[in-house]
Order: C-alpha cells, then sequence, then structure tokens
C-alpha cells in the first residue's frame, strides 16, 4: 500500500516538476483548503551554505537518508561512502528541480550493485523555508526499490543563538519503503557556521550521527557513525 501510495505522489510532483523546469515562467496554482498554493522551480542556491552531500544509497542528503534538496542544474556531485558498506557515484542536476544520478554498492553482507537514482525537488512559493522531494532509489530493484518523499525545512535563529556560534539548524522529515522499512525518516542538521555543521538521521530503523565540513564550494568532507561503524565520505562537485 504505501509503495503505491508514494508511487503515486512521486508521478504527481514529479509531473508538476518538469513542467515548472521548461516553464519557469508560468507558475501552477492549485486550490488547498480555499487556499491559493503557487509552486515555481527551483532556485539555484549557494553549494556552501546548502551543500548537496552524495549519501550511502546514492541521492544527495544526509548520511543514508535523501532531504529535499538536489543538484542545482548543470552541476555534478561525485561522492565516496567508506563504513561497513561501501559506495561511490555521481549525481547531475539535469534541469531545475531534477537530480538523477547512480551509485555502485558494495554490501558488507551481499554482492555488490549498481543503483540507478531519481530525486523531484518542489518548492511551495507561499511557504517559506520549506521545500520538498520525491524520489526512488535503485529504480532497476537491484538490491531493493525503493520510494520516498522528504520535507526540509529551515530555521534561523535569534540574535541570542547567533551570538553563541550557532547560525540556523535543518530539519527533514519523510517517510520510505523499501531500505527504508516503511518507517519514517528523520534528521537534523546543526550549522554552527557556514561550513560546519552536526548531523543526526533515524533512518533504517538506525540511528546515525556525524558531523559534516565543507571546505569549498567543490569539496565537502563528512565522518562519524553510521549503523554503529565509523563512517567517512568525501563529496566534490563542479560544473559539467
Amino acid at each position: 500500500m504505501m509503495s503505491y501510495t508514494l508511487r503515486t505522489v512521486a508521478l504527481a510532483i514529479g509531473f508538476s516538476s518538469l513542467t515548472l523546469a521548461f516553464g519557469q515562467d508560468v507558475a501552477s496554482s492549485v486550490k488547498l483548503g480555499g487556499t491559493e498554493s503557487v509552486t515555481s522551480a527551483v532556485t539555484p542556491q549557494n553549494d556552501v551554505l546548502r551543500a548537496r552531500v552524495y549519501t550511502l544509497y546514492g541521492p544527495s542528503g544526509l548520511i543514508t537518508a535523501p532531504n529535499a534538496y538536489v543538484v542545482t542544474p548543470g552541476r555534478v556531485a561525485l561522492g565516496t561512502f567508506f563504513g561497513n558498506d561501501k559506495s561511490f557515484g555521481a549525481n547531475y542536476g539535469v534541469i531545475p528541480g531534477l537530480e538523477i544520478g547512480a551509485s555502485y554498492l558494495d554490501r558488507a553482507d551481499g554482492k555488490a550493485k549498481t543503483l540507478a537514482n531519481a530525486k523531484f525537488n518542489i518548492v511551495p512559493s507561499n511557504w517559506k523555508h520549506v521545500e520538498f522531494g520525491v524520489g526512488v532509489i535503485d529504480a532497476v530493484d537491484a538490491v531493493q526499490r525503493t520510494y520516498y518523499f522528504m520535507g526540509s525545512f529551515e530555521y534561523l535563529p535569534p540574535d541570542m543563538l547567533t551570538s553563541h556560534g550557532i547560525i540556523g539548524a535543518r530539519a527533514h522529515v519523510g517517510v520510505g519503503d523499501g531500505i527504508y522499512k516503511k518507517n519514517m525518516i528523520l534528521g537534523t542538521e546543526l550549522l554552527f557556521s557556514q561550513r560546519l555543521s552536526a548531523i543526526v538521521e533515524y533512518a533504517s530503523r538506525d540511528v546515525n550521527y556525524g558531523l559534516r565540513y565543507v571546505g569549498t564550494e567543490g569539496v565537502r568532507f563528512g565522518v562519524g557513525i553510521q549503523a554503529n561503524h565509523l563512517y567517512v565520505n568525501l563529496t566534490t562537485a563542479f560544473n559539467f
């Protein structure tokens, strides 16, 4: 039932995203409870302030959990992940709001497989600091096809917290089947500066946590604990 629902949401949001991407001067509007809601194409974001980072299963996100954000158009993000499981892969921003990618996953308890993924991003223009993402991991079902839906929320703190070195926070909430076992996906990011952040996520019934450092617009480094094992990951991005 969950797979069917996620697929339906994916198709609906994916169609909207593609329509917006090819017609950015045209906004689509729908009535939601009597209130007009307008969605618009994604505006490219600075890769330091909102780094697109390679995750274990491929899509950009936290550690193993995706978020709502996608690689900006014309940009490639190459990544590696070394932990109990290992992977490397790439994501590409095809058009505004659409990321596609592939990864090679070497599992500690199974054979190595190549996974294909895609993610759509949508930004409600009348909701500040909120974005939504819907996607698929392992689209060809080499290991376990997984559909997910995520909402990402940004929080800008008052001056009291800023004076103590905290410049913002993000929360990521969603649900996924397949590798996420039909459970909630939860994640938080606490930003201590434009370059350093702490991450905690709940995904695949594991609690994972780590630190992320963004050295430049093209290099991001992470270290922490995933499924009770030490991990490191590295992502580099460039325009194609």
